[in-house]
């Protein structure tokens, strides 16, 4: 039975523990996401032009981002992003801010779903950032972006569940 352990021990892969502040930011990131996602869709349903389906437009913009950050390692660039995501904050909040904007319902809807965009491609690619070390050698699905994206799923439907053993992952290929 000992030796019958230690084989089953002896195939296991070293596991490196994974900070708790950092799959925090895997349910934060793409939940903030959604939450932005969620506001921009009933601010252009509400304020701007009750029109059916007007949705789609930001929803697109959401659904852009993931193919930028999915799409090819170096697409997503925090130093274009990052100053993008800020800019596109203050559109949002000059939008809000001054309602006289949404009355220029063209601008407006096409201004919504460029902040949404932008602010989803800084959310979702922050998540998908491998460790600054790791970024030659990292694959790019590797177990560990894998089980990224399980947390991204669990961040983006809300969902608390986790298992016990979801604390470690096994040392990423060198």
């Amino acid at each position: 039975m000992d030796a019958r352990a230690e084989s089953v021990t002896a195939r296991q892969p070293e596991q490196a523990a994974v900070a708790r502040v950092t799959q925090a930011a895997w349910i934060l990131f793409p939940a903030v996401a959604m939450v932005f996602l969620l506001a921009a869709t009933g601010y252009v349903s509400e304020n701007i032009m009750p029109v059916p389906l007007i949705w789609v437009l930001p929803l697109s913009g959401y659904l852009l981002s993931f193919i930028l950050c999915f799409g090819r390692r170096g697409w997503y660039r925090p130093g274009v992003v990052v100053p993008l995501t800020v800019s596109a904050l203050l559109a949002a909040a000059s939008l809000v801010q001054f309602p006289w904007l949404g009355f220029h319902i063209a601008l407006a809807i096409a201004a919504v779903t460029i902040v949404v965009f932008v602010v989803s491609t800084y959310c979702h690619g922050e998540v998908l950032q491998p460790a600054a070390s790791n970024r030659r050698t990292q694959p790019v699905l590797s177990f560990h972006r894998a089980r990224r994206l399980c947390w991204w799923c669990f961040g983006e439907c809300g969902c608390p569940a986790r298992s016990a053993s979801s604390s470690r992952l096994p040392a990423s290929p060198s």
